[in-house]
């Protein structure tokens, strides 16, 4: 005969019962990462140093390190915006991803200087679910003298044939960075009678880089075609982080012996033919009907004219005539110059439109500086396609894409930087992978070619995976570069991204001693 069961005991049995059953699922919950900004400092050159520590417990998501998407860590200085950095470039060797990781970054393209308040976030716009979302943001007031360079303009002169000579010295007590020589870089920029008049980039007004440690000095002999009536002037630009801006600049008389008194020149720059080629790329030409040369101003690569395109009334690119006429052939009188544009393969029919945008003096004709052509054309484009999105054994997503046009994909798609495919998982962003890694051999470079790409084990998601194609350039059709699969059965997570780690099962001794009989 069985034991009689008291009723107190009965509720206890029961209590215990639904505690284990409805405690059990808080079991499986994925522990959350707490991220922290613990310091901010400068170093001994007087740049910004932040420390960053994921207080735990749980793991950062691997999609924080999205190089597109991921969050970020900004700056204010003073209150204002001071530049801002994925987390992917702060903690590339993503320390941060297991609980108690702490990466120390130094901001080392500007220096601080004076004493201004310096404040860091990280993941301010809430990308990644926090433990604690009060610690994300640490201001300091930090002080500073760095040692700069100053590049000046000490002085200008002129030569016994009338030529202006450029005196330039390194005034700063660090040197000038190297970046600053290259092409591209710091440049020398000339006003004749207060007009612009062209450039010069450092690295050719100071080929040995005489000036690059403090105290170098170097004088600049200019072109003898430089002249003016009354004043030239010169100014340094793109130089970077300096002592002081005020002595970039310097302008002086023109001597009376050195002095000129040209008449005004007078040109005719004109659009005479627009067409497409063979490969279906826009090709325009144009002509100097003279009588007189070009300005040198005429080729001045920041203020000089430009040749724009409309497309259907709409802006289609334009170009300065430097570029354009990089042989100066329009200079005199007479010359001409066919230009191609190589970016971007004509397609369809459209009416275009080039134009002559100038400021210049002296053109005698506007009405012959813009020309508009029906223009039809069918090029052979390229057309990356994502086919298929199979999973692996193992739960991998493959995706399969193929290149589906009738041209190759231009080199530029696989270069770091270029074309990327964006994953997400349960329609939220997942993170990105250049084409370039996707496909380092180029397989879906020409026609018909395939490439077959197994993303990472971590990336799984509970019910929808999707991946869309980017920065391709022009295509034969946009509409197949993006693509979703259902993930199998087998293959989904209780709540998308990682799989977390198996929880520890419920106990399986009984609740209560076993009853007696």
């Amino acid at each position: 005969m069985s034991e009689f069961i008291p009723a107190g005991r009965v509720v206890r049995l029961l209590t215990l019962w639904l505690f284990a059953l409805f405690a059990a699922p808080a079991l499986h919950a994925q522990p959350l990462p707490d991220l922290a900004v613990t310091e901010l400092t400068v170093n001994q050159d007087c740049q910004v140093v932040v420390t960053l520590k994921n207080n735990g417990p749980g793991e950062l998501p691997i999609t924080a390190y999205d190089q597109f998407q991921g969050p970020t860590v900004s700056f204010s200085k003073d209150g204002a915006a001071f530049g801002g950095w994925r987390l992917s470039s702060v903690d590339s060797g993503r320390q941060l991803r297991q609980p108690g990781g702490t990466v120390t970054w130094t901001r080392g393209e500007l220096k601080l200087s004076g004493t201004p308040t310096i404040s860091a976030t990280v993941d301010g716009n809430h990308l990644v679910a926090e433990e604690d979302e009060n610690n994300n943001t640490l201001s300091r007031s930090l002080s500073c003298t760095p040692a700069l360079p100053d590049l000046a303009i000490t002085d200008v002169t002129f030569s016994s044939d009338c030529r202006a000579q450029v005196h330039l010295r390194n005034e700063g007590d660090a040197p000038l960075p190297a970046s600053v020589f290259v092409g591209g870089a710091g440049f020398l920029q000339r006003y004749l009678d207060g007009t612009p008049a062209g450039s010069v980039w450092l690295g050719q007004a100071d080929p040995g880089k005489a000036t690059l440690n403090a105290g170098g000095t170097q004088v600049f002999t200019d072109g003898a075609q430089y002249r003016a009536s009354r004043t030239i002037k010169y100014t340094l630009a793109h130089l970077g982080q300096e002592k002081s801006s005020a002595n970039n600049s310097r302008e002086v008389n023109v001597p009376a012996n050195c002095a000129v008194q040209a008449a005004a020149p007078k040109f005719d720059l004109a659009v005479t033919n627009l067409s497409v080629d063979n490969d279906c790329r826009v090709v325009v030409t144009l002509r100097n009907n003279g009588p007189d040369e070009l300005p040198l101003t005429a080729y001045d690569q920041f203020q000089g004219p430009s040749v724009a395109f409309k497309k259907n009334g709409m802006p289609f690119g334009g170009w300065r005539l430097v570029s354009v006429d990089s042989g100066r052939a329009l200079k005199r009188a007479g010359g001409s110059v066919t230009w191609t544009r190589g970016e971007l393969k004509f397609q369809g029919s459209a009416s275009v439109t080039a134009t002559i945008q100038s400021n210049l003096q002296g053109d005698t004709n506007a009405g012959n500086n813009s020309m508009t052509r029906d223009l039809s054309c069918s090029p052979a484009l390229p057309d990356l396609a994502i086919t298929r999105i199979d999973f692996t054994r193992d739960c991998r997503a493959v995706v399969t894409i193929r290149n589906l046009g009738k041209a190759p994909l231009p080199n530029t798609v696989f270069v770091g930087g270029g074309a990327y495919l964006q994953r997400y998982l349960d329609n939220v962003p997942g993170g990105s992978v250049y084409l370039s890694q996707v496909d380092p051999g180029k397989s879906s470079q020409p026609p018909g070619g395939t490439r077959r790409f197994t993303d990472g084990a971590d990336y799984k998601a509970k019910s929808v995976m999707k991946y869309q194609l980017v920065r391709l350039g022009q295509e034969m059709s946009t509409a197949n570069n993006v693509k979703q699969a259902n993930v199998p059965p087998q293959c989904r997570t209780p709540s998308g991204g990682p799989r977390p780690a198996p929880s520890r099962p419920l106990p399986t001794r009984p609740l209560t001693p076993s009853l007696k009989r």
